[in-house]
């Protein structure tokens, strides 16, 4: 769509007042929309401590605070408010694991896209970290009016195993992970779930809470979403190869799969001890943003590409290709048959894989084109336009689940 330069400039306003609201909104209600820098810091200081443990241990409290409250809400003196998670009874047993995932919802997402984890990967003393001021990062000379990540800062780097990644990446994981898998967990066919959740959470990405108020799409970010649908539907749904039909089924056996992260045990829900939660299990370099590389708005590429480009020349010294920092890792990634690359990081992985040169001297393009409306949808428009897509949603289920019959 063409538009003339009037609209842009009208759209343009009403983006900078969009942009002015959220930056006022993620700073007074402590909503991370943070973004991380991984190409600076690295002369001050150039490696970081494996923080697994201590990020594990935290997680795995969070989630034994989560049962315990659960276990407590689902007993009771009186028989018929007494919700065992081994009950024949239907009712008893949805109850019972109602209570446990509202609290784990509760210790693990909590209010809004803040997580628990991440704001503990950010702040511990026991957690080493990589930070860099805003304005000595990539995102040096923004304006508000560009971006709100000058005003409301960037997070910190930190490693788990063999991996760097920022705090925000934790919050995307229990978070957007955890909303996504409550939108998509009654889709039967599990190749359509997950194609379905690859284009949520891409959705997301593009929406306030990403591009429009950052102006990055960030892959990492994406990742990160889609590895945290699998963590919940790993709590007590999917088997490990991904395979079951739908949670309907799991309803059905009144029991977690056997393999999954909790289990119930003579009517009280506990972790299963033959496999602990490990985000090891979940984390690589895709959640890494030197590696799986950002998309950046057509207003904010250039000025991004230059700060890339003077960063990563000193090593690896092609300015017309700052990302990805380390090819190599594309390559494992591509192996890997991540789904969630930037196209610019799956195409060297493909190359290197294929034993194909890449040449030094193409300009790799991180610019997204805004395709920008005349004007900003109305309130009501948003709500028919949501009530429009939901419906479509769920018509697109009920089609699956007939063809199923």
């Amino acid at each position: 769509m063409t538009v003339i330069s009037s609209d842009k400039s009208i759209v343009k306003t009403q983006r900078i007042i969009v942009l002015i609201f959220m930056a006022i909104l993620c700073t007074s209600l402590s909503v991370l929309c943070y973004e991380v820098d991984q190409f600076s810091g690295y002369d001050a200081k150039p490696n970081i401590v494996d923080s697994a443990d201590q990020v594990n241990a935290e997680l795995n409290r969070l989630v034994d605070d989560a049962i315990a409250s659960a276990n407590s809400k689902n007993k009771s003196i009186i028989p018929a408010f007494n919700y065992p998670c081994d009950s024949a009874d239907k009712e008893k047993w949805n109850t019972s694991r109602m209570n446990l995932f509202v609290n784990l919802r509760d210790n693990l997402r909590t209010v809004g896209p803040v997580g628990t984890l991440e704001r503990f990967a950010e702040k511990a003393r026991s957690i080493d970290r990589r930070t860099v001021p805003v304005d000595q990062s990539v995102y040096a000379g923004l304006t508000v009016s560009q971006s709100i990540v000058p005003k409301v800062g960037i997070n910190s780097i930190i490693r788990i195993g063999n991996s760097e990644i920022g705090t925000d990446k934790l919050g995307h994981f229990l978070s957007d992970g955890y909303d996504i898998y409550l939108k998509l967990k009654y889709v039967p066919a599990n190749s359509t779930r997950i194609s379905m959740t690859m284009m949520e959470s891409k959705s997301w990405e593009n929406g306030e809470f990403g591009r429009w108020s950052t102006g990055v799409f960030a892959y990492a970010d994406h990742s990160a979403n889609y590895q945290g649908f699998l963590f919940w539907h790993k709590m007590c749904g999917l088997t490990s190869d991904g395979k079951s039909d739908s949670e309907k089924d799991f309803f059905k056996k009144h029991r977690c799969y056997p393999d999954s992260y909790l289990m119930c045990e003579n009517g009280v829900w506990k972790r299963n001890p033959k496999n602990p939660i490990d985000l090891r299990v979940f984390i690589d370099d895709s959640w890494d943003e030197s590696i799986n590389c950002n998309s950046y708005d057509e207003t904010i590429a250039p000025q991004i590409f230059s700060q890339l480009s003077r960063r990563v020349y000193q090593w690896k010294g092609n300015p017309k290709q700052p990302c990805p920092r380390d090819p190599k890792k594309c390559l494992a990634l591509v192996e890997k048959r991540i789904k969630t690359l930037n196209p610019i990081c799956e195409n060297v992985g493909n190359k290197l894989k294929k034993n194909l040169p890449i040449d030094p001297n193409v300009k790799f393009e991180y610019s997204v084109q805004e395709k920008w409306q005349k004007r900003a949808p109305t309130a009501g428009e948003k709500a028919k336009a949501n009530n429009e897509r939901d419906k479509k949603f769920m018509d697109d289920i009920k089609k699956l689940q007939e063809q199923r019959r």
